[in-house]
Formats: structure tokens, C-alpha cells, sequence
């Protein structure tokens, strides 16, 4: 993804599509489990590789969904450093009902581990 941001701010258009593509579908994606739901959630979260490393896609993605999750409104400095000093709230909510936007780092290696030692353990 990175290597496709990359040439997306370098004009290269099929890049571009890419990304934009890529965010329709997730867009799209999350604004079915948000009907699922009810019609409405507490909080959007972005986790794992693409979710706490690409601000663009979160912004992209928020944008996305304006229809759907209200006056969201991410913080650029936030989330350009992927919510790192905000305990990964990288919207400003102003207690207008509309969900925080979150990034929540993963370790996936520490969960394999866990499952690993889970599973000897049987």
C-alpha cells in the first residue's frame, strides 16, 4: 500500500484509481456493518498493516463515509501521527453524537504466540 500511495502523489493515475478503489470498497464494506448495527456506532476503528500506517486511506475512508457516520472530523496532525499521543482517537467529537475514529496498533506476532502456547497447553 505504501508503495502505491507513493506513486499515487506522484501523478501516477492508475495508482490513483487503486487507492480509490480500495477506499469505495472498504467504505462501502463498513457502511454495511453500520446498518447492521442499527444505523449507528459509537466508534470507527482502523487497526492492523493499512489501518494504523496509512493516514490517507483513514481520511479517504472517514470522507467516504460522511453520509453514514455524520460530522466526523479527523484531526490531520492526529492522524497523521496515526493517533500516537491521543490513545488513538484521531477524531475531534464535539458531543454531537457522532463516533470517534480510532487507531488501535496490533501485534499480531504476540497473538500467534498466545494461540501457540494456548494450543500446547491442551
Amino acid at each position: 500500500m505504501r508503495c502505491i500511495e507513493r506513486r499515487a502523489t506522484s501523478g501516477d493515475e492508475d495508482a490513483e484509481l487503486a487507492l480509490t478503489m480500495f477506499v469505495y470498497i472498504l467504505a462501502k464494506h463498513i457502511a454495511a456493518m453500520v446498518v447492521a448495527c442499527g444505523g449507528s456506532v459509537d466508534a470507527l476503528v482502523f487497526t492492523a498493516g493499512i489501518g494504523e500506517n496509512s493516514a490517507f486511506v483513514r481520511k479517504k475512508t472517514v470522507e467516504a463515509l460522511g453520509a453514514v457516520l455524520g460530522n466526523v472530523v479527523i484531526d490531520e496532525k492526529i492522524n497523521m501521527e496515526n493517533g500516537r499521543y491521543t490513545d488513538g482517537i484521531i477524531s475531534r467529537n464535539d458531543g454531537d453524537g457522532s463516533p470517534f475514529i480510532i487507531v488501535i496498533p496490533t501485534d499480531e506476532e504476540l497473538s500467534i504466540c498466545q494461540e501457540c502456547r494456548r494450543f500446547i497447553d491442551l
